[in-house]
């Protein structure tokens, strides 16, 4: 087989799989264009590559262990770029701690979990250290957590989501 035949099977399946995607009108897995063609998991997975290579389509979403892929448009927004952007907007900054440690007075109430697991109040004793602050129940937690902790939503001092 020559090198024109197979990049022209090669287009021939790609555009099949453009086709799929267009038909459904919406975002698809790669096993579940394998079921509609029936073509062999892994040629499809590697047109999917090609046409995620040539920009012609754009992973989406995630559903359970796998990607959803959708016909890339101006509007379409890529799932990378989703979870870049929620990744800097939970980031914590420096201009963020510095803003709270100027604001946070002794006294302030927060939350944390004893030995037992138990959800306890404590209050701030010390916060002129630059980067942790004491509390009333003897722990000392970095700015970073504090700043977390004084998010809307219920936070435990100590407690990072996974």
């Amino acid at each position: 087989m020559t090198k024109q035949e197979i990049q022209k099977r090669s287009a021939e399946k790609q555009e099949k799989i453009l086709d799929c995607l267009r038909q459904e009108g919406r975002p698809m897995t790669v096993k579940e264009v394998t079921k509609v063609l029936g073509l062999p998991y892994k040629e499809v997975r590697l047109q999917f590559e090609n046409l995620r290579i040539k920009n012609a389509i754009e992973c989406v979403s995630k559903a359970g262990n796998e990607y959803l892929y959708t016909i890339r448009t101006e509007e379409t927004e890529s799932y990378k770029k989703r979870l870049k952007q929620a990744a800097c907007r939970a980031a914590i900054t420096d201009r963020e701690i510095e803003t709270l440690r100027r604001k946070i007075k002794p006294g302030a109430v927060y939350h944390y979990r004893d030995e037992e697991g138990i959800r306890r109040r404590t209050k701030v004793m010390d916060a002129r250290y630059p980067h942790i602050c004491l509390f009333d129940n003897g722990q000392a937690y970095t700015w970073a957590d504090v700043v977390r902790c004084s998010r809307p939503g219920i936070q435990t001092l100590g407690e990072w989501e996974k």
